[in-house]
């Protein structure tokens, strides 16, 4: 379904936005980017490649003479070796593997990796968030409550805020006064709402 909509014709690697892309799809172009990062071998088309199709014959075969003017001598034997099957689909390495196999877990360290490189550039901004995360886990409370205040900081509640920009519903409004974006603070500190939500809990 995915592919009908938004890469119908070429591959998953040059599939672009698209019109008003669903979540799940923004998603998955990100996995785009860190797939980019990882592969050894982009996915190449004999036919539409110039840099390639400009290099072979007709039948196949190598233009050695082309090679040999467009690389250095040592890469150019190894290329003119190298057999070309048509038909067949390039095979794809993950960088990251020592036997170039992908992995969920190996792709999720690597995503934490680079956003880690990327926060230390900030410098003081990380040890801010540092000592903003050690305030919630640090103290001694049941750890339901300790896990629901991180998914507030995290955004991860489910609040009719976040349900908007998740792009599940319309309208951000508060379901109950109707006159505020209905965002954590909103449920959680407004004093017109904490109320309703003891009597619902009890």
């Amino acid at each position: 379904m995915l592919k009908a909509r938004y890469f119908l014709q070429g591959s998953f690697f040059e599939a672009a936005g698209g019109v008003r892309p669903s979540y799940v799809w923004r998603l998955l172009l990100c996995a785009h980017l860190l797939l980019e990062l990882g592969l050894l071998v982009q996915p190449l088309s004999v036919q539409q490649d110039q840099y390639v199709s400009s290099l072979l014959h007709l039948d196949g075969s190598w233009r050695e003479d082309e090679v040999r003017v467009n690389f250095v001598a040592v890469d150019a034997e190894w290329i003119v070796q190298i057999s070309v099957q048509e038909g067949e689909a390039d095979n794809l390495g993950w960088h990251f593997n020592l036997h170039g196999c992908f992995s969920v877990k190996n792709a999720y360290q690597v995503a934490q990796g680079s956003q880690a490189t990327s926060c230390s550039s900030h410098g003081s901004s990380t040890s801010s968030a540092e000592s903003s995360w050690s305030f919630i886990w640090r103290p001694k409370a049941v750890p339901n409550v300790l896990l629901f205040a991180w998914k507030c900081c995290k955004r991860a509640v489910l609040s009719v805020s976040n349900l908007r920009r998740r792009g599940v519903i319309g309208d951000s409004s508060c379901v109950l006064c109707g006159l505020e974006e209905g965002d954590v603070m909103h449920m959680l500190a407004d004093w017109r709402i904490a109320p309703m939500q003891g009597s619902v809990g009890r």
